[in-house]
């Protein structure tokens, strides 16, 4: 088989696992709570540690793929997340909870920005988004995997169990990624060993806060409620079954799912920067729906509903393709690592921020209020709103 399609296979599967741990928790969240006795402080807590560590390993990480590339730092990354899945399959308390998933978020953290190095050269300009596009569709299915298949195979055999899987599979690929991921492009360096520029030049530049506030909205956003906050406004303000749940956090992997898919094909035939900014507004406008969506609505809306607000959340993803023209080859490791701590900067504060608005609100019943739950989605649809008006010098710009 040619070498660029293991090496596409390698990273489709490191970022299957990826995803499938990074929204684990919504599913899970009930046998958490349950057995650790947690609030939904602690729960939203917990859930974002993942993505805090992620972020805060983006730019050390992008500085080592443009020093070492994604064949040696995405690997070595990826056996922490190993020991994470084995810490907390075997946690005994809350503290432990925190530092396996943790490390599951730090080990995760180089699998996308690692392909995105280790594709360069491999694929051609013209099709470049396409194929992350592709990958990223692909390895979201595990977000497909968290949804209804996770609940049945933890009612099976336990939450531990899938951890103790996850944590085997991690360790294989990693392997994998260390033989076959060898660069087609060597990244450039100066005479005296060091790399070119710095960060101060990607900061500098008003197009990186523009994509990096981007991403922590729409990615952020998407995934807190992927991840952990959907579930529960489904269940409780929709009066849904956990089976139903279920089925519909599936439906939202499936929506993102076939947004990765189309996402890259859409950038590369209408603009890098025009796509995500399109997706974003129909975003927006989606989480409005849900503050006014009366409990007891029809079923087919609900469903569609679901899907398009996973569908239309990932397109942000073709803002890391768009640092290929906005940066040079030099900075790119680092400035598609610096964009991508801005998503997950985004998760952590939306899980944690959610989780804080819900315990603001007395309980009903013994269960979290309707009304906070709406809440959240008022308080997404107005700062997405924000970031979007910023965006738009962005779109008016050469190649967008």
């Amino acid at each position: 088989m040619n070498r660029k399609y293991v090496i596409f296979i390698s990273f489709f599967l490191a970022y299957f696992l990826s995803y499938f741990f990074r929204v684990a928790n919504g599913i899970i969240a009930g046998d958490l709570t349950t057995e650790f006795t947690l609030d939904a402080a602690q729960l939203g807590l917990m859930t974002s540690i993942f993505f805090i560590c992620f972020a805060a390993a983006q730019l050390p990480f992008g500085a080592a793929l443009d020093r070492f590339g994604a064949r040696r730092s995405t690997p070595l990354l990826m056996l922490s997340a190993a020991l994470g899945c084995v810490i907390f399959a075997t946690a005994q308390s809350y503290l432990s909870l925190n530092i396996g998933r943790g490390l599951i978020g730090l080990g995760m953290a180089g699998i996308l920005m690692g392909a995105y190095n280790a594709f360069e050269g491999w694929f051609e300009d013209g099709n470049f988004a396409t194929v992350i596009g592709l990958m990223v569709g692909l390895g979201a299915l595990g977000g497909v995997v968290a949804g209804q298949p996770l609940q049945a195979f933890s009612n099976a055999f336990g939450w531990r169990a899938v951890f103790i899987l996850g944590a085997v599979a991690l360790c294989l690929i990693a392997l994998l990624i260390s033989i076959v991921a060898k660069p087609k492009v060597q990244k450039l360096k100066s005479h005296s060993g060091k790399l070119e520029g710095t960060f101060a030049d990607i900061f500098s530049s008003p197009s990186f806060w523009r994509l990096g506030l981007l991403n922590f909205a729409l990615s952020g956003i998407s995934l807190a409620f992927h991840s952990l906050w959907l579930a529960p406004y489904l269940r409780i303000n929709m009066s849904l079954a956990e089976q139903n749940v279920g089925q519909l956090i599936s439906l939202f992997g499936i929506g993102s799912v076939a947004g990765f898919f189309l996402c890259g094909w859409f950038a590369d035939k209408f603009g890098l920067a025009r796509v995500p900014f399109v997706a974003g507004i129909v975003f927006m406008l989606l989480q409005v729906i849900f503050v006014i969506l009366p409990s007891g609505s029809n079923t087919l809306l609900l469903t569609a509903l679901v899907f398009l607000l996973g569908f239309s959340g990932v397109f942000v993803l073709q803002v890391l393709s768009l640092i290929r023209i906005r940066f040079p080859l030099h900075l790119r490791g680092r400035a598609v690592t610096a964009v991508n701590l801005f998503g997950f900067l985004g998760a952590f504060t939306w899980q944690w921020l959610l989780g804080l608005v819900v315990k603001a609100y007395p309980l009903v019943a013994g269960d979290y209020s309707p009304l906070a739950l709406r809440s959240c989605f008022i308080i997404t649809s107005c700062f997405t709103l924000a970031i979007l008006l910023f965006f738009i010098p962005e779109i008016r710009k050469k190649h967008s």
